[in-house]
């Protein structure tokens, strides 16, 4: 009796009506056969009275830095590693420092980005699940398919003993079916093979060539009976395995689509991530009045600072205090910042002719602000040109400083800021670079009233 089908996913064993089978034939055979076996200067800012300046003549901006690669992976890591299950979507993007991971920003393509990550990566996860599941199965059916294969030789071997065997008892059968016939004569096979009285009588002779044949003819129904029932219990045996090894086919073509499957998953997923890590850039923080992106060069530029100079103890929320009032946060003049950290449109201020402001003739050929008689302050943290001339920096690694560029005028203005320090966690050493800054006691009051109220900003904790 034929075993019932597996299910797909169901471990195999040959069916319980086979074992009993060959146990019994096992039994029945060994009575016959046996067993088988990383000095001062001027103000930095002259005014903060800017005005936007288009057709000026700059340097395009050079690409951002390199990013890191992202991490290996076939069961890798994304490059974006976006956290989904916390209640604020946690993302370790390498462009950005590490403590803003959790911070939450006011976007609709954010969160339309982080919802197709969440899909992607379930699709993900299944499809790895199958494969898995399909690997298990791979891991029975083929143990089975040894065991039926190591069956198959054995009940071949039995199978071919005991067809050879009934072959020689046929054979033996008829050499006495002819001894009998010619009764009388000697020398025959069926003498010289039992070994009959050459002394005895005919009669005698033929009685013993009859019970010989009596002998043999039982032990051909047992060795025909043998043979049926081994030749059954083989061709079981090669029907199990035909199907162990479609099944096998089945489990394998399961498996490399499932692969499939979870590799575009996660291609998708990572996109995904990609895009909300670049929608988190350029997006409004919720709370501050600042992008991701200007947030984040002040605050790696106060970490810059921080290992360079301990005991300057800048803080990331004065720097946005000066950000917030030299250009609103990179918007003066309709501006935006790109994820990059750059201008969109430069930000350039009024000419420092003496009318009403400081007079300070042009020191950069108009390099940086386009006029060529005058000194303009630039970028969104308003450095002159002579004094960028020295402080400038280069944070993105782009090979040179670009006063539009938010991360190098961050840095920059951090750099400044210190050199006035220490102690910029008090309200003496901000007063002190601050007025260094812009010598304008108002000018510092304000700054300072914009800062502690970022100060009471806090960055989300990164999840358990």
């Amino acid at each position: 009796m034929r075993p019932a089908p597996l299910s797909p996913d169901q471990p195999h064993a040959p069916a319980a009506s086979i074992r009993r089978r060959s146990a019994a034939v096992l039994v029945a055979l060994s009575v016959c056969v046996g067993t088988v076996a990383a000095g001062g200067d001027a103000p930095v800012a002259a005014t903060t009275r800017l005005q936007p300046v288009t057709g000026v003549a700059q340097n395009p901006p050079a690409p951002a830095p390199d990013e890191p690669a992202g991490m290996p992976g076939d069961d890798e890591e994304l490059p974006f590693d976006i956290d989904v299950d916390a209640a604020q979507p946690w993302l370790d993007d390498p462009r950005s420092a590490p403590e803003l991971g959790g911070v939450a920003v006011d976007s609709a393509e954010f969160d339309a980005a982080v919802s197709r990550l969440r899909s992607e990566r379930d699709r993900r996860d299944a499809a790895e699940a199958d494969r898995l599941a399909a690997e298990a199965s791979l891991v029975e059916l083929r143990d089975a398919q040894r065991r039926l294969t190591e069956e198959l030789i054995i009940a071949r071997r039995q199978t071919t003993k005991f067809d050879t065997k009934v072959v020689d008892l046929r054979q033996g059968l008829t050499a006495l079916t002819v001894a009998d016939y010619m009764r009388g004569r000697t020398g025959s096979a069926s003498d010289a093979t039992f070994d009959l009285d050459l002394g005895a009588s005919n009669d005698g002779r033929r009685h013993m060539i009859r019970t010989a044949f009596a002998q043999r003819t039982a032990d051909l129904g047992l060795h025909v009976w043998a043979l049926d029932t081994t030749a059954a219990h083989l061709a079981d045996l090669e029907a199990e395995l035909r199907e162990v090894e479609e099944r096998i086919d089945g489990q394998e073509a399961r498996r490399s689509a499932s692969s499939a499957e979870r590799d575009r998953a996660a291609a998708a997923a990572e996109a995904a991530a990609r895009q909300a890590a670049d929608a988190r850039r350029t997006a409004p923080v919720v709370g501050l009045d600042m992008t991701f992106v200007v947030l984040d060069a002040y605050v790696r530029a106060a970490s810059t600072l921080a290992e360079e100079n301990p005991g300057c103890a800048l803080p990331w929320w004065l720097l946005a205090g000066v950000g917030r009032t030299e250009s609103n946060h990179g918007t003066h003049g309709g501006s935006t910042v790109d994820e990059a950290g750059y201008q969109s449109t430069p930000i350039i201020g009024i000419p420092l002719d003496g009318n009403g402001v400081a007079r300070i003739l042009d020191t950069d050929g108009g390099a940086l602000d386009g006029d060529p008689v005058y000194d303009r302050a630039v970028g969104p943290m308003q450095f002159i040109p002579g004094t960028w001339a020295r402080w400038g920096r280069d944070a993105t690694g782009s090979g040179r400083a670009e006063p539009q560029n938010y991360y190098d005028a961050a840095e920059s203005a951090a750099a400044y800021l210190c050199h006035y320090g220490p102690g910029l966690d008090g309200e003496a050493g901000q007063r002190r670079a601050l007025l260094a800054y812009n010598r304008s006691t108002a000018y510092v009051e304000l700054v300072r009233s914009r800062a502690l109220g970022y100060a009471e900003f806090q960055f989300p904790p990164p999840p358990r």
